[in-house]
């Protein structure tokens, strides 16, 4: 382009952010769109929207990806050029956009098309048909969570010398603890998928120099609205379970089924997450999984239960496994044995399970007939 006498290079940039300083002389902006986060189609469309004279060519990779393309003119771009394009194409390029056209190669822009159809030829009934898939593959999921669930709840009351049977538990029952418990973790790390949507809208709202600033320091607005969701969703654990179930975990579960069914189109622009890749959404929820199994586990087989005046300790298992250990005081209805202080496990129908805090986690097993069990908020030494 150089070359060529009629086309003068007046401003040359290495950042996207650098779109926001060119002048209202400028005619035609040729922007290399293969910037990290989508940084080039946010200039494009907020300096198209400061400069609407301003023709913008998207410079793509060669050959062109389609989804780069329709981003970038969905963004404002009138045309795209590939890097490996001739002279001559770029001189016709600039010429054909200043003059007020769009610039569509031909062979690109068939190639780009032909990709295109091949996306938007998933019907609605396909659409539900991997709908239906995905569902149907998280019945063997669930059931080997239930298996894995099994062995953890033997070994957990294996280290007390109680069995499941004995407290009248069925470990494969827990698996809806579980999936609650998952639902958690969804809600406090879901809404880490809204940041950049987030930053989208903040950006627009903002000032001049606060949209400057922020487009500027993204990565680092980023971090910082991402810790303070988890503080607030670690310390909603803490103190408000349900909300984070029953309102968050939905939410994030409309917002992810809108993407797997094609609707993300009908969410509120807040909700939407079609920007986070598929792969990259279901890796961080396959990861979080496989970290709580590991901290599980971890529990499970390394520190075993620990008991109290108040009951059950520890984290995961009496937290989200729904493991109890209820302060009781134990009467021996014929006065055979003196009154004692225990937490309670559970029982059957023949027997009930006390473990002594006080004395070396010591398990007591008493007939269901011979004692009456008093419950009360803590025990004494």
């Amino acid at each position: 382009m150089c070359a060529c006498e009629d086309i003068e290079v007046v401003h040359f940039a290495r950042r996207a952010q650098s779109l926001e300083e060119l002048a209202d002389d400028v005619d035609v902006a040729i922007v290399d769109i293969d910037f990290a986060e989508g940084a080039a189609y946010r200039r494009i469309a907020s300096t198209v929207a400061r400069l609407p004279d301003l023709r913008v060519l998207a410079l793509t990779t060669s050959p062109a990806r389609h989804e780069d393309v329709a981003r970038a003119i969905g963004a404002g771009a009138v045309g795209f050029v590939d890097v490996d394009a001739d002279p001559e194409e770029f001189t016709g390029a600039v010429h054909a956009v200043q003059d007020g056209e769009m610039w569509l190669p031909g062979a690109a822009t068939g190639a780009v098309l032909r990709d295109i159809a091949s996306d938007i030829q998933v019907t609605s009934s396909e659409r539900r048909s991997r709908l239906v898939a995905v569902a149907l593959g998280l019945v063997p999921a669930a059931g080997a969570l239930a298996a894995v669930l099994s062995l953890l709840w033997r070994k957990y009351l294996g280290h007390l010398g109680v069995r499941p049977v004995d407290i009248a538990l069925d470990p494969t029952t827990r698996v809806v603890d579980a999936i609650v418990t998952i639902s958690l973790l969804v809600a406090v790390f879901g809404p880490l998928l809204y940041v950049r949507s987030w930053l989208d809208i903040g950006e627009k709202s903002l000032g001049e120099r606060g949209s400057h600033w922020l487009g500027e320091h993204r990565t680092v607005a980023g971090t910082v609205v991402g810790m303070l969701l988890l503080v607030i969703g670690a310390a909603l654990t803490v103190y408000a379970d349900l909300v984070l179930v029953l309102v968050i975990g939905p939410i994030v579960a409309i917002s992810i089924l809108a993407v797997i069914i094609g609707l993300t189109h009908e969410l509120p622009s807040v909700l939407r997450i079609d920007l986070i890749r598929p792969r990259r959404a279901a890796f961080a929820g396959i990861a979080i999984v496989l970290l709580f199994m590991s901290a599980l586990g971890t529990e499970v087989l390394i520190r075993g239960p620990e008991f109290g005046v108040k009951g059950a300790e520890g984290a995961l298992m009496t937290k989200f496994m729904g493991f109890r250990a209820t302060p009781a005081i134990v009467t021996d209805v014929d006065g055979a044995l003196p009154v004692r202080q225990r937490l309670y496990l559970g029982g059957n129908a023949d027997l009930y399970v006390f473990v002594d805090p006080c004395h070396g986690d010591k398990i007591e097993m008493v007939s269901v007939g011979s004692s009456r069990i008093e419950i009360v908020d803590e025990i004494s030494c």
